[in-house]
């Protein structure tokens, strides 16, 4: 007498899913997703190595671009009157990321960042102008101070 496949025991089944590769946890997952125990032991593995990438879709563009998988909804959400492509969005992304740091550029310049952070807040220079004078000399600012303490010129 033969039994049908739904009125074999699970043990069953997990032993058929070993013996065609796979894993117990793959088979519990399949089973908790609604596949029958059958499919569940017997349909083979689908490995995503062998699907070859689809280059017009949204998460081989990111990957590409080497943004994170969230970064499309992430500015949605913080430009929701947006109404920018998707290729709009990764290439204005991509694009801000290789903006420099005012940190990195005032190292570029040979200054160190608070002389131009300084410059630019204290003094209300402009960036550019911050990061195109040389940074003074010590005894260039020592005179300085000596005129503004003492009304001297030293």
């Amino acid at each position: 007498m033969k039994i049908p496949a739904h009125e074999m025991p699970r043990s069953y089944w997990i032993k058929q899913a070993e013996k065609h590769g796979i894993a117990y946890r793959t088979f519990w997952m399949r089973e908790q997703r609604g596949w029958s125990s059958k499919d569940a032991a017997t349909t083979p593995l689908c490995h995503k190595a062998t699907r070859k990438p689809d280059p017009s879709s949204t998460t081989y563009k990111l990957k590409a671009a080497r943004l994170r998988p969230n970064a499309i909804r992430d500015f949605r959400r913080a430009h929701p009157d947006t109404d920018k492509s998707v290729d709009e969005i990764i290439a204005h992304l991509v694009a801000r990321r290789q903006r420099k740091s005012i940190a990195q550029r005032a190292r570029e310049a040979g200054l160190h960042p608070d002389t131009v952070m300084t410059r630019v807040r204290r003094r209300g220079w402009s960036l550019e102008r911050a990061l195109s004078e040389p940074a003074m000399t010590h005894s260039q600012a020592g005179k300085i101070r000596a005129k503004q303490r003492w009304g001297k010129q030293a």
